[in-house]
C-alpha cells in the first residue's frame, strides 16, 4: 500500500511540473497571439505607415503575412490560450496536492476537477462567439460556434467530480474508521 501511495506522490509531482512548464509555455504564446492580435488591428494592412517601412508580426498563414482576416482566428486562439492557463493552473494544482496529501479524494480537489469542467464548457461556446464578433469586425466569415469536444469533455470531467465527491465521503468514512 506504502508503495502505491509513493508511486502516486512521485507521479503527481511529475505531472504538476508538467503542468507548470505548460504554463509558462503558454504564457509566451499567449503574449505573441496577443501583440499580433494588437499589430493588426492598429495596422490592418500588414504595413506601418508611420514608420515609413513596411512591417510585418512575423506570423505567416497559408505562406501569407497576417492580415485583419486573421483576427478572428486569433482572438480564437487567445481566448482558448486563457481558458487553457486556467485549466493548467487547476490540474497543476489537483496534481501538487495529491503529492502532498497523499490521496486525490479531497473536497479542494473536487472544486479543481468542477472548475476545469466548468471552463471547458465555457470554452465550448466562448471562443465561438468571440471569433464570430471579431469576424464582423474584420468583415470576414466566422467559424464553428460550439466546439462539440470541449462541450463533450466538461460534461465527461463534471461528472469525474462527482465520483470524485463520493470518493472524499468514502476517504473521510475509512478515515473515521482507522
Amino acid at each position: 500500500m506504502t508503495d502505491t501511495i509513493a508511486k502516486m506522490k512521485n507521479s503527481s509531482r511529475s505531472m504538476a511540473v508538467l503542468f507548470k512548464v505548460l504554463q509558462t509555455i503558454l504564457y509566451v504564446g499567449m503574449g505573441i497571439t496577443l501583440c499580433s492580435a494588437i499589430f493588426l488591428t492598429l495596422f490592418p494592412n500588414g504595413s506601418a505607415s508611420w514608420l515609413s517601412i513596411r512591417v510585418y508580426s512575423g506570423l505567416s498563414f497559408n505562406g501569407q503575412a497576417l492580415t485583419l482576416a486573421q483576427l478572428p482566428i486569433m482572438t480564437s486562439v487567445l481566448c482558448w490560450m486563457v481558458l487553457l492557463q486556467i485549466m493548467f493552473y487547476q490540474a497543476r494544482d489537483v496534481f501538487q496536492d495529491i503529492y502532498t496529501s497523499g490521496t486525490p479524494f479531497t473536497p479542494v480537489n473536487v472544486r479543481r476537477i468542477r472548475t476545469i469542467a466548468i471552463v471547458l464548457l465555457i470554452g465550448s461556446v466562448l471562443p465561438g462567439l468571440l471569433q464570430y464578433i471579431a469576424s464582423l469586425f474584420a468583415q470576414v466569415p466566422a467559424g464553428e460556434f460550439v466546439n462539440g469536444i470541449a462541450l463533450t469533455v466538461g460534461l465527461v470531467l463534471l461528472c469525474l467530480a462527482r465520483m470524485f465527491a463520493y470518493g472524499v465521503q468514502i476517504q473521510q468514512e475509512n478515515d473515521q474508521l482507522l
